[in-house]
């Protein structure tokens, strides 16, 4: 059997000619399929509809937990008044072929009625970043909306 037929030759010469950019686009296509091939890590949202259902429930079981000793805290400082928490929650596997997890807190949404004064949203501010390690970037505090009854 020649290599004329099957290719093989046709092939290296082609090769052979490539310039240097006709490479690179080569080498970043390559670079681009293994990271598409490769598995990433199992990181998902607490509040998500997949995956076990008995380590979501604990999951949520304590999410819920914590944002009820937040709201507890917050609501005992000075000018915050009525509060509702809502913390988002990031799981990752220990490793990718464990099914240990780890939760971490990724976000807190803060609405308390004294929301919109700046210093009781500082102390909110505050209280959160030390209890959780989350940047202030991912801290909101709003002002709670006044309800007419």
């Amino acid at each position: 059997m020649s290599t004329q037929s099957f290719g093989g030759m046709r092939v290296l010469e082609k090769m052979k000619q490539m310039k240097k950019q006709d490479w690179i686009v080569v080498i970043l296509i390559g670079i681009l399929l293994l990271i598409v091939a490769l598995p990433s890590t199992d990181t998902k949202k607490s509040t998500g509809t997949y995956g076990n259902p008995e380590e979501e429930n604990e999951t949520n079981s304590y999410r819920k937990e914590l944002e009820k000793e937040l709201c507890e805290i917050l609501s005992e400082m000075t000018g915050v008044g009525k509060v509702k928490v809502m913390i988002t929650l990031k799981e990752e596997n220990s490793s990718y072929f464990s099914t240990n997890q780890t939760c971490e807190v990724e976000g807190v949404v803060v609405v308390a009625e004294g929301g919109d004064n700046a210093v009781v949203a500082n102390d909110i501010l505050e209280v959160v970043m030390s209890l959780f390690p989350v940047d202030a970037h991912k801290i909101t505090i709003v002002k709670m909306k006044v309800s007419e009854a």
